[in-house]
């Protein structure tokens, strides 16, 4: 958390000295491997020990044996991550505002990136959706028949994890919604935006 202001050098001084013992928390029991794998790709080139003081890449990369598998044999989870949209270049004639100008581009920039997201997304939603059986051990194939719920993938079994503005969910919100697709959706505040 030095990013958000600690000390990482209190942390270093404990794993340092020998009369303290390291215990890693790096084996993950529940999580897909590819959820596991993602954040391993996120977190080795930023958590060096150059500037984190701690060495992800040997120390803390996550391990797991869950693997979980739709009944076609593609992988229950999946993690796409979107390029930016190109910023479109905008005729600011008269007085010039910079409030203004970074309020119009931030705008429609993230308009356009959650409507290429929300249309992904949809398609993706579609192709599951009524078509592809969910793969479980009959105990947990139990507990979804007693919620009613047969052996095929339905809007309720998926779940859109974001990680953007209120403005941004907001749009791809929209989005899905135009596409059919029907959300709900906990959109009142984003970690992000405390930054």
């Amino acid at each position: 958390y030095r990013f958000r202001g600690a000390d990482n050098i209190i942390f270093k001084e404990k794993t340092d000295n020998s009369s303290f013992e390291q215990i890693f928390l790096d084996n993950n029991f529940r999580s897909d491997t590819n959820i596991l794998n993602f954040i391993n790709q996120v977190f080795i080139p930023v958590m060096r020990e150059d500037f984190s003081l701690y060495d992800y890449k040997k120390t803390g990369q996550l391990k797991g044996s869950c693997s979980y598998a739709l009944s076609d044999g593609r992988p229950a989870v999946v993690v796409s991550v979107f390029k930016p949209a190109d910023k479109e270049k905008k005729d600011f004639s008269g007085v010039y505002s910079v409030k203004e100008h970074c309020q119009s581009l931030n705008g429609d920039t993230e308009a356009k990136q959650a409507e290429i997201e929300g249309k992904y997304i949809a398609q993706q939603i579609k192709k599951l959706v009524n078509n592809v059986k969910v793969s479980l051990d009959s105990k947990e194939f139990e507990k979804r028949r007693a919620q009613g719920k047969d052996d095929e993938i339905g809007y309720d079994d998926i779940a859109i994890l974001v990680r953007k503005n209120k403005t941004f969910t907001e749009q791809l919100y929209k989005q899905l919604i135009n596409e059919n697709i029907p959300v709900s959706a906990e959109i009142s505040y984003s970690i992000s935006e405390y930054f």
